[in-house]
This record gives structure tokens, sequence and C-alpha cells, in this order.
């Protein structure tokens, strides 16, 4: 009996391409995750921005 791996010589290249896509979407999904973040942080220092100008603002006017 013949082993079925053994007839199809690009069994490796599969299994290789197979673990190569898988790590291409455990990358994808860490870059996805990284962009999120640094979304995340422009959205709180333009937050920051905005709340020392309103303070700067508020002080000016308070004078």
């Amino acid at each position: 009996m013949t082993d079925k791996k053994k007839d199809n010589p690009g069994h490796i290249t599969t299994a290789l391409c197979d673990a190569y896509r898988d790590t291409l979407k455990i990358e994808i999904t860490d870059l996805k995750n990284d962009v999120k973040s640094i979304e995340s942080r422009t959205w709180q220092i333009l937050a920051g921005i905005g709340i020392s100008i309103l303070l700067t603002l508020l002080s000016i006017a308070m004078k």
C-alpha cells in the first residue's frame, strides 16, 4: 500500500503554503490591531490638544 503523500510530490509545497497563509493572517490581524491602536492614540492626542486650547481660552477670558 502506498502513502498518498508520497504519491503527491507537491504535498510539501501545499503544506508550506498553508502555513505561510496562516502566518500572514496572523500578521494582518496584528497590523489591523496596530492601526486601531494608532487611531485611538491619535484621537486621545487631539482631545488633549482641544482641551488645552479650551482651558487656555477660558483662562484668557477670565482675566
